[in-house]
């Protein structure tokens, strides 16, 4: 569980989906090695060394993600983590943009989230504005930090 400025909650349904796909590519990062050249310009989050990085983010994804699990505390590397995570979402739907044959529908499943929110003005899955789209991630983290 997680603590937000709206109560204790956990993510579901488009919300989780985005950010356990997020988690995933990021993790997916660290396995192949590259995660500690990967700079996201968090540093309490890029300062960690390559386990702390695993371990925090293992955090996050069972306070976000799992019922069971007490209100995680927040701290500085915590928050960084979460934060990391949404750059590096940032990071995917450019590249979703400039490379059309992206393997994974990074701008719809922000979209679809989003639209869980009641949120307005959500650009199209196929809008290619980055700032659109950097603007509906913050929505996105915004909710958990």
């Amino acid at each position: 569980m997680w603590r937000t400025e709206c109560g204790v909650r956990i993510l579901k349904g488009a919300e989780a989906r985005v950010f356990a796909e997020a988690l995933s590519d990021l993790l997916d990062e660290a396995i192949m090695g590259e995660i500690d050249d990967y700079e996201l310009g968090i540093r309490c989050f890029d300062d960690l060394t390559f386990g702390q990085k695993i371990s925090v983010l293992v955090t996050i994804s069972n306070g976000l993600l799992r019922e069971d699990v007490p209100p995680v505390e927040l701290t500085a590397v915590v928050e960084g983590a979460i934060a990391a995570l949404f750059k590096h979402l940032e990071y995917e739907i450019i590249y979703d943009v400039d490379e059309p044959e992206c393997p994974r529908p990074w701008r719809q499943w922000v979209a679809a989230a989003r639209q869980e929110m009641d949120g307005e003005d959500i650009p199209p899955a196929n809008c290619k504005d980055i700032d659109r789209w950097r603007c509906e991630v913050e929505e996105l983290a915004d909710r958990i930090l």
